[in-house]
C-alpha cells in the first residue's frame, strides 16, 4: 500500500464537510483564543474522521467514516464492501480494517480537504465484468396494428418484332394479404409468337404462408423450395415447410460475436478499430469489462482495442479475428421440415408433381462458438438418405474446415458421398480448397427427376492483392458419371486506375484442349457520375470480337436511362443495339433495337414492369414491390413531400396519401415529410416516423397534419412604438388563461395559433405591465402582421 498526505487549503470546496466532521466527531468547541490542536495519535488512541471518498475516481456519495490510528487510516469492513472493495477473506471480515493491510490500494488522505482517494487494483475491485456491445442494433417488432388489408401484382412484359414475327412473354405474381397473419401469392409466367400459334399460361408457385418474427419460424404450404444444407441439393416441392427463418429478425447475429476482454484502473474511453477502421466508442467505469462486436464478413482481420483512461494515459490492446458466417452462435439452431411431392417440368407445366411423397429435414446447431454440427435426412418411397456435417474454425484466424458424410440405401442400390474443404482469407490474400466424390449407388430423391449427381469434384481458389491490381485464380476438376473428367481455369486480373477508370483481364480454358479457351481485356471508364463507357477486346477459338459501349442510368428516383453498344467480330459482321427507357414512380418501361450484318437482321423491342397496388381503397401504379409496402397518409392534406431515409419519394395525392413501396422489411425505415412548402395554416406535429413493416404485406403509417387559425400581431405601447422583446405574453378569456404563454419577439411580434376571438394579452415585460384585445373576427392569415395598442 502507499499513502500519501497532503495539507493544501481547498476551504471553497470542502468548508462545509470540514464542519461537519468537525461537530460529528466530538472535537472541542471553539474557544475564544482559536482553535485547539487535536491530541496527538498514539497506539492506544484513534481519531474518528468524515471523509468524502472517491474509489479509482468515482466520486462516493456521502461522507464516510474512517479512523486515523497510528498505523494509518483504518474502516469497518461492511464500509470497505460498501464502497465495492473485497479483498482475501472480505466476505466474513468483520470490525475495522487496516487500509494499509490491503495489498497493492494506493491511499491518497487530503487531511485539509478532508478527501480520502483510493486506487485500488482491479483484482480489489467488487465489480461484476461489465457486458459492451459494438454494431449489434436492438430490434423493434412490428406493429400487427399498422397492417392494411389489400393486393399487390407485379409484373414484367416484354415484346420484340423481328423479320421471323413477333413475340411476347409476360411474367406475374400477385399476393393478397388482410389484417391477419397470413399472405397468400400466386405467380405465372406466359408467352405467345406469331409462328408457334395459340399463346401459353404456365402457373409458377401458390403460396400461402405465415411469418412469425418473435420464434423466426415461417410456415408455408404450396409450392417451394426444401431446406438443405450446403452438401445437399434443395428440392422443389409442393407441400408443406416449416423451419427456422433468421430474416425476421435482422438486426440479430446469428454468427459467434468477437469478444475483447480487457480492465481499467480509472474511468476509461474504448475505441474498437477493425482493419483501422473506427468501430464504436464506448465508456467504461473502473473494473473488467467485455466488448462484444460484430466479427468482419468473412476471412482474417487484426482489431485494436484503445483505452484512455480520464489522466489521459492510453494503452492499445491488439486482437487477431476471423470471421466465419457460415457459423452459428452456441447454442443457436437452424432446422427445417418438408413434406410434400416434387414439382416436375417446372416453368413448362403447371401442375406436374411427382406422384410419390417425399419427407425431408434439415438441422444445424452451434456446438460452441468455433463448432457448428450440420445434419440432413430425407426419404421418399423405396428410397432414405442421410448425413453428417461439421463446419470448424481452427483457432483464432487459422481458416475454417468444412467435412460432410452422407449415405443412400434405395432404387436397389446404396451409396455414399463425402466431402472435405478448407478456406482462408485475409485482407489481401485468401484461398479455398473443396474435394468431393460420391460413389456410382449413391442417390438423393431429386436423382429420379434430374440428371444425376456427378461422381465427385476438386477444386481450388486463390485471390491476392498487389501494388499492380487484384489477381484471381480457380482450378476445377468434374469427374462425370457418363464421360471423361472435364477441367476449367479461370485466371482474372483488375486495377484500378483512378477517377473510376478500371483495366480488367479474364484468361478462361476448358478440358485442356488448344481452342478452348477464351481472353478477354475490358477497359471501363465514368464521365461523370451516371455515364459509364467501356471497351473490350475478347479473343475465342481463333475469332476476335472488338466492342465498345456507353451508358447513363437515371437518377435515383425518377429519370431518362439508356443504353448502347457496337461490335465486330473479325473486322466483319458489325452489331449494334441502342436502347432508352425511364424511371417513374409507376414502374420502368425500355425501347430498344439492334441491327447485325450478319443473318439475324434487325429487331425492335419493348419492356416495362411494375406493380399494380389495391391498398385503402385506392388502386396504385407503382414500382415493384419486392419486399413491405406502406401507406403513408397526411389526414388528408394533398400535395406533402415524403421522404425514405431523406430521399424524396413524391407528394400525396389529393387524399393525403402516398405509397412506399421500398421498405424492408422487420427493419427501421425512416419516413418523414418536408413541412417547408406547407400553408401557414398547417402544421405538423410530428415531421417523422420509424414504420418496421412486416414481410411482403402493408402498414400504415400517419404523419399528423392539422389546420389551425394562424394569427400575427405587433404589440405597441401607447406611443406606437414597439415593444421590447422578452415580455410574456398570457391569451386570456375573462378570468381564465387560454392556451400557453408565450413571448413578445423583435418589433414587438406575437404569433398565436387558435386564439379565441376577443381574447385579452396580458403583457409582462421589463418596462412594466400592458394590456391588448385580439380584434373579433379573428385577421385573416398571411398578410402583413395587425397592429394592437398594450395599454397599462
Amino acid at each position: 500500500m502507499t499513502m500519501r498526505t497532503s495539507r493544501r487549503s481547498r476551504w471553497p470546496a470542502a468548508g462545509l464537510e470540514i464542519v461537519a466532521s468537525c461537530f460529528i466527531a466530538g472535537l472541542p468547541g471553539l474557544a475564544k483564543a482559536g482553535v485547539p490542536d487535536p491530541p496527538p495519535i498514539t497506539e492506544e488512541t484513534t481519531q474518528q474522521l468524515f471523509l468524502a471518498v472517491s474509489v479509482n475516481g468515482v466520486r462516493k456519495a456521502g461522507l464516510h467514516p474512517f479512523a486515523q490510528a497510528a498505523d494509518g487510516l483504518r474502516a469497518d469492513a461492511v464500509l470497505l464492501r460498501q464502497l465495492g472493495l473485497r479483498w482475501p477473506g472480505s466476505e466474513q471480515a468483520e470490525g475495522e480494517i487496516a487500509l494499509a493491510g490491503l495489498p497493492g490500494l494506493e491511499v491518497n488522505y487530503d487531511s485539509a480537504g478532508l478527501r480520502l482517494s483510493l486506487v485500488a487494483p482491479v483484482d480489489l475491485l467488487d465489480r461484476p465484468v461489465l457486458r459492451l456491445s459494438s454494431g449489434l442494433a436492438s430490434a423493434t417488432p412490428a406493429d400487427p396494428s399498422t397492417r392494411v388489408a389489400g393486393a399487390v401484382l407485379n409484373y414484367d412484359l416484354y415484346s420484340e418484332s423481328r423479320a421471323g414475327g413477333v413475340s411476347a412473354s409476360a411474367f406475374g405474381d400477385l399476393r393478397f394479404f388482410g389484417e391477419g397473419a397470413a399472405v397468400w401469392s400466386q405467380s405465372a409466367v406466359a408467352h405467345a409468337a406469331s409462328r408457334t400459334g395459340a399463346p401459353a399460361l404456365v402457373r409458377l408457385d401458390t403460396q400461402w404462408q405465415v411469418d412469425d418474427a418473435e420464434s423466426m419460424t415461417v410456415l408455408r404450404l404450396g409450392d417451394g423450395l426444401t431446406g438443405g444444407q450446403g452438401w445437399t441439393r434443395t428440392k422443389r416441392i409442393g407441400g408443406f415447410h416449416y423451419g427456422r427463418d433468421f430474416g425476421l429478425q435482422p438486426y440479430r447475429t446469428t454468427t459467434p460475436l468477437a469478444a475483447f476482454v480487457g480492465e481499467a484502473v480509472l474511468p476509461s474511453t474504448l475505441e474498437l478499430y477493425v482493419n483501422g477502421l473506427r468501430q464504436s466508442t464506448q465508456q467504461v467505469q473502473p473494473g473488467r469489462f467485455q466488448l462484444d462486436a460484430v466479427p468482419p464478413g468473412t476471412g482474417a482481420a487484426v482489431a485494436n482495442l484503445l483505452i484512455t483512461d480520464i489522466n489521459g494515459q492510453q494503452r492499445n490492446v491488439h486482437f487477431d479475428l476471423y470471421g466465419a458466417p457460415t457459423l452459428l452462435q452456441a447454442g443457436l439452431s437452424d432446422w427445417s421440415v418438408d413434406v410434400g411431392f416434387l414439382r416436375k417440368d417446372y416453368g413448362l407445366r403447371s401442375f406436374a408433381y411427382d406422384h410419390r411423397p417425399l419427407a425431408s429435414g434439415s438441422y444445424r446447431w452451434g456446438w460452441s462458438n468455433t463448432l457448428t454440427l450440420e445434419s440432413h435426412a430425407e426419404a421418399t418411397t423405396d428410397l432414405f438418405e442421410a448425413g453428417v456435417g461439421s463446419v470448424w474454425k481452427l483457432g483464432d484466424r487459422a481458416g475454417v474446415l468444412t467435412t460432410s458424410l452422407a449415405a443412400s440405401r434405395g432404387d436397389g442400390t446404396s451409396g455414399n458421398q463425402r466431402a472435405v474443404g478448407y478456406q482462408w482469407a485475409g485482407i489481401d490474400f485468401g484461398f479455398a480448397v473443396n474435394s468431393a466424390r460420391s460413389s456410382a449407388g449413391y442417390r438423393d430423391a431429386a436423382s429420379r427427376l434430374e440428371p444425376a449427381l456427378s461422381r465427385g469434384s476438386d477444386s481450388a481458389f486463390v485471390n491476392f492483392g498487389t501494388p499492380v491490381g487484384q489477381w484471381s485464380l480457380g482450378v476445377v476438376r468434374q469427374l462425370l458419371a457418363q464421360s471423361k473428367p472435364a477441367h476449367y481455369l479461370n485466371l482474372g486480373w483488375a486495377a484500378d486506375l483512378g477517377r473510376g477508370a478500371t483495366l480488367s483481364l479474364n484468361v478462361q480454358r476448358v478440358n485442356d484442349e488448344k481452342k478452348s479457351y477464351s481472353t478477354s481485356l475490358t477497359f471501363s471508364m465514368p464521365l461523370d457520375s451516371r455515364v459509364m463507357t467501356s471497351a473490350s477486346v475478347q479473343q475465342r477459338r481463333g475469332s476476335t470480337q472488338l466492342s465498345a459501349s456507353a451508358s447513363q442510368s437515371p437518377r435515383d428516383e425518377t429519370g431518362w436511362s439508356w443504353w448502347a453498344q457496337t461490335a465486330t467480330t473479325n473486322g466483319r459482321d458489325p452489331s449494334a443495339q441502342f436502347q432508352v427507357g425511364r424511371l417513374t414512380e409507376a414502374g420502368q418501361w425500355w425501347v430498344g433495337t439492334t441491327a447485325n450484318g450478319g443473318s439475324a437482321g434487325t429487331s425492335v423491342y419493348a419492356s416495362r414492369n411494375g406493380a399494380l397496388a389495391w391498398l385503402a381503397g385506392d388502386l396504385h401504379a407503382l414500382r415493384h414491390v419486392e419486399d413491405a409496402i406502406a401507406v403513408v397518409t397526411t389526414d388528408g392534406v394533398p400535395d406533402v413531400p415524403v421522404r425514405l431515409e431523406n430521399r424524396l419519394l413524391g407528394r400525396t395525392d389529393a387524399r393525403g396519401q402516398i405509397f412506399v413501396p421500398q421498405l424492408n422489411a422487420y427493419q427501421r425505415n425512416q419516413i418523414s415529410m418536408d413541412t417547408l412548402d406547407l400553408p401557414m395554416d398547417i402544421v405538423a406535429d410530428k415531421v417523422q416516423a420509424d414504420v418496421v413493416p412486416e414481410r411482403r404485406r402493408a402498414s400504415r403509417v400517419r404523419l399528423p397534419l392539422r389546420r389551425i387559425v394562424p394569427v400575427h400581431v405587433s404589440l405597441r405601447n401607447q406611443q406606437g412604438q414597439p415593444l421590447d422583446p422578452g415580455g410574456v405574453v398570457e391569451l386570456r378569456m375573462g378570468d381564465s388563461k387560454t392556451g400557453a404563454s408565450t413571448r413578445v419577439g423583435y418589433d414587438g411580434l406575437v404569433y398565436l395559433e387558435d386564439p379565441p376571438p376577443g381574447a385579452a394579452l396580458f403583457v409582462r415585460g421589463e418596462a412594466g405591465r400592458c394590456t391588448a384585445r385580439l380584434p373579433d373576427p379573428l385577421p385573416p392569415a398571411g398578410g402583413e402582421p395587425t397592429p394592437l395598442e398594450c395599454k397599462p
